[in-house]
C-alpha cells in the first residue's frame, strides 16, 4: 500500500474523529447547557435565602457559602472561601465534629444554639444545624445558621415588661417572686441559709401612686 493511500486512510479516520466529535459536543450540549441553567437557578435561590449556609470540607474548610453568609459575616464571599469555618464559630471544628456524630448515633436532630463572629468581632446568635453530605468518597458538612438576633431582642423585651416597671425600669413584684424561688430553691440544695430584708418606707404608696 502507498504513502499516499495509507494518508488517505488516516485523513479519513481524522474526518470520522471529527464528525463523531462533533454529533456528540452537539448531541450533549443542550443537556450541559439545561444543567447549568438548573445550578445557575438553584444558586439564586440559596443566595436570596435568609439563612446563613456553608459547604464545609470535613477538615473544616469552607468550600461555598451563600451570599447571606458573606454579607451577615461582613466579609467579600471570594474571603470565605477557603477558610476555616471556626475562625466565625464559637467553638472547635473537631468539637463540631465529635458533637454532630453522638447526635446522630442517638438519632437526635442536630441543632444547637451558637454564636458567631463576624469580621469585626461582633457576636450574633445563631440556630445552626449540621449535617454531613457524603459526595465523591468524600464526606461535607451542610451547615445553615439562622439569624436570632431579632428573636433575642424580642424576648429580653418582653422579659423586661414582665419584670421591671415601664415608668422607672426598676425591678418589680415578679422579678422579686423569681429571684426568691430560687434563692430558696438553691438554699435548699446547698443547705445554706437565704435571708429577707424587708424595709418600710413612710408614705411610700403615696410615691409610688404618683411617681411609678
Amino acid at each position: 500500500m502507498s504513502k499516499y493511500t495509507d494518508q488517505a486512510g488516516d485523513d479519513l479516520r481524522a474526518a470520522l474523529l471529527g464528525l463523531g466529535q462533533k454529533s456528540m459536543r452537539k448531541t450533549h450540549y443542550g443537556q450541559l447547557q439545561q444543567r447549568l441553567d438548573e445550578l445557575e437557578r438553584f444558586r439564586a435561590i440559596v443566595d436570596q435565602a435568609q439563612d446563613l449556609v456553608f459547604m464545609v470540607r470535613a477538615d473544616g474548610v469552607i468550600l461555598d457559602a451563600n451570599a447571606t453568609a458573606a454579607r451577615r459575616l461582613q466579609v467579600p464571599a471570594a474571603e470565605l472561601i477557603n477558610c476555616a469555618i471556626d475562625r466565625y464559630l464559637d467553638a472547635a471544628w473537631e468539637r463540631l465534629l465529635q458533637e454532630q456524630a453522638a447526635e446522630a448515633a442517638a438519632g437526635r436532630p442536630i441543632v444547637w444554639e451558637r454564636t458567631i463572629f463576624t469580621a469585626r468581632q461582633e457576636p450574633v446568635a445563631v440556630e445552626m444545624s449540621m449535617s454531613k453530605a457524603p459526595f465523591a468518597a468524600a464526606d461535607y458538612y451542610l451547615l445553615v445558621l439562622r439569624d436570632m438576633t431579632e428573636k433575642k431582642q424580642a424576648e429580653e423585651k418582653i422579659r423586661t415588661l414582665a419584670f421591671y416597671d415601664r415608668l422607672t425600669g426598676l425591678p418589680n413584684r415578679m422579678l422579686l417572686k423569681e429571684q426568691l424561688s430560687q434563692a430558696l430553691a438553691s438554699a435548699g440544695v446547698t443547705g445554706t441559709l437565704t435571708g429577707v430584708f424587708f424595709l418600710n418606707i413612710d408614705r411610700f404608696k403615696v410615691l409610688n401612686d404618683s411617681l411609678g
